[in-house]
C-alpha cells in the first residue's frame, strides 16, 4: 500500500545565489561544495553549522547557487548563519521582484506564465529538449510534423526603449493596429 503524508508546513526553503554563493556556503559547511565534489544539478545532504539540511545546486536565477531545504525548527538559524557568513561578502536579500528579474535576464521561462500546455517546446523556446534520435516517446511524431510546417508562433525577448514604460504582463504587443502577440513576463 501506498501512504502519502503532507510535509508541508514541516520544511522551509532558502535560496543562496549569486558569484560568492560557493565562498559564503563553504565558510560555514564542513562538507566539500566545490564544483568537482558538489555538480550542478546535483542533491546532497549536508550541515550548514550545526543546521542538518538538504541541497540542491540549482538555480532559477541563472547565477551559481543552491536550493537548501531544512527542518522549519531550523529555518532561522539557517538563515542567520548564511547572513553572518555573507556580510564580508556583500550579501544581500531578494524577493520576488528580483528573482523575476534575473531569472528574465538568464532567458529562463516561467510555467503557466510564459509557457503552458497549449505551446510545444518549439514555440516555448525548448527545442533543444527533444530528442528525436533517442527512439520512440509519446508524441514523437506529432512534434516531427510540427517541426517540418515550421512555427506559426514563438517566445521570444522584447526590450523597451521609453523608460517611462511599465509593463507588467499580459500586455498586447502591436504593429500598428494588427495584435502580434501579449507579454507572458516583464521585470526590470
Amino acid at each position: 500500500s501506498v501512504h502519502i503524508t503532507d510535509i508541508t508546513s514541516q520544511y522551509c526553503a532558502l535560496g543562496l545565489w549569486g558569484p560568492k554563493a560557493r565562498t559564503v556556503l563553504q565558510a560555514v559547511c564542513d562538507d566539500d561544495v566545490s564544483n568537482e565534489a558538489f555538480g550542478y544539478f546535483t542533491a546532497q545532504e549536508i550541515n550548514i553549522g550545526p543546521v542538518p539540511a538538504f541541497a540542491l545546486r540549482v538555480s532559477y536565477v541563472g547565477e551559481l547557487g543552491w536550493e537548501i531545504y531544512t527542518r522549519t525548527e531550523y529555518g532561522l538559524y539557517l538563515w542567520d548563519t548564511l547572513w553572518q557568513a555573507g556580510q564580508e561578502h556583500g550579501i544581500l536579500v531578494g524577493g520576488l521582484g528580483a528573482f523575476d528579474s534575473l531569472r528574465l535576464e538568464k532567458g529562463y521561462r516561467s510555467w503557466g506564465a510564459d509557457i503552458h500546455t497549449e505551446y510545444n517546446p518549439y514555440e516555448a523556446g525548448l527545442s533543444w529538449t527533444v530528442r528525436f534520435k533517442k527512439g520512440d516517446f509519446l508524441g514523437r511524431e506529432a512534434l516531427l510534423a510540427i517541426k517540418e510546417a515550421g512555427l506559426t508562433r514563438k517566445i521570444c525577448c522584447m526590450t523597451l526603449d521609453d523608460p517611462e514604460a511599465v509593463v507588467l504582463g499580459k500586455e498586447p504587443i502591436l504593429d500598428g493596429d494588427q495584435k502580434l502577440g501579449y507579454v507572458t513576463s516583464a521585470g526590470y
